[in-house]
């Protein structure tokens, strides 16, 4: 992190009182920046009001948000922006006094260089032990609490695997623990649905646009760790990493394919337009 605003004021500490700290009481977003253009930011902006609204926290506007992220953007480099938005500071006890104001964190931090390598070689993937379970309440949106994301990139330590796999208790294969996952098995498309857990990433939906107006299948149902030697093709994508192919997963590995590739030229070709200019 190099720089962050608090509540509209430059500022790097927060109350050991707020309800982010104490239980995860809050949502987050994390955006994209280059040449000042905030990518997809329409699309974040819903996912955070959404995310409120689900537990009941009173949003912040778009103008705060975009006059805050104006304070820390200053120069035309690649950034990683993260938006966060706690209930605020409130007593001891789960109990959430309704009349808590939300404290509001926007945060600035360097950009990763091998994005593009990684989107250009693919990367290699491995199935992480600790399972994901059905929460409907809270599926689809980024709450703060990331226990179960946490312990999971924590099962490796070193360069071998870029990004982990999570399942369900049936070993079905859902996301990865930053990222969702797409996977192609008989020239179909699939993708697990969000609705019981998993979220609903921002680049998932632009993939699943696409594809529809490519006229490809793409099913959002649940892939079982079974499937995996007949997958043909393999991605996963988030927000900040695009649409990076998987080379490998455990002991299958993949080739790139053509669908990939053009989903990877359609996002270069469209992320201008779907990008808010600060």
């Amino acid at each position: 992190m190099i720089k962050s605003i608090i509540n509209s004021q430059s500022a790097s500490n927060i109350s050991i009182e707020d309800r982010a700290f104490q239980y995860g009481d809050g949502v987050f977003e994390t955006i994209a920046v280059d040449n000042k253009k905030l990518q997809f930011w329409s699309e974040h902006y819903q996912r955070l009001i959404a995310g409120c609204k689900k537990l009941a926290i009173t949003p912040p506007s778009e103008q705060l948000l975009l006059e805050d992220i104006r304070q820390l953007v200053t120069d035309e480099n690649q950034y990683v922006v993260k938006l966060i938005v706690s209930r605020g500071c409130g007593g001891r006890g789960y109990l959430a006094d309704s009349s808590l104001t939300p404290n509001i964190v926007v945060t600035l931090n360097d950009w990763s260089g091998d994005i593009q390598q990684k989107q250009e070689a693919g990367i290699r993937i491995r199935i992480c032990q600790h399972r994901l379970v059905i929460n409907p309440t809270l599926a689809g949106i980024k709450h703060l609490n990331r226990l179960d994301q946490v312990i999971a990139r924590n099962e490796w330590h070193n360069s071998d695997f870029d990004e982990g796999i999570m399942l369900d208790l049936n070993d079905n294969l859902l996301e990865g623990t930053a990222s969702n996952l797409f996977a192609k098995i008989n020239n179909q498309w699939h993708t697990a649905a969000v609705q019981d857990c998993a979220v609903a990433g921002v680049i998932r939906a632009f993939v699943l646009e696409q594809l529809t107006n490519k006229n490809k299948v793409c099913i959002e149902n649940k892939m079982n760790k079974s499937e995996l030697p007949l997958i043909e093709e393999m991605f996963v994508c988030n927000s900040v990493w695009g649409i990076v192919p998987v080379t490998q997963c455990e002991e299958f590995e993949f080739s790139t394919g053509n669908d990939t590739r053009d989903l990877q030229k359609e996002m270069d070709q469209q992320v201008d337009s779907r990008s808010y200019v600060i």
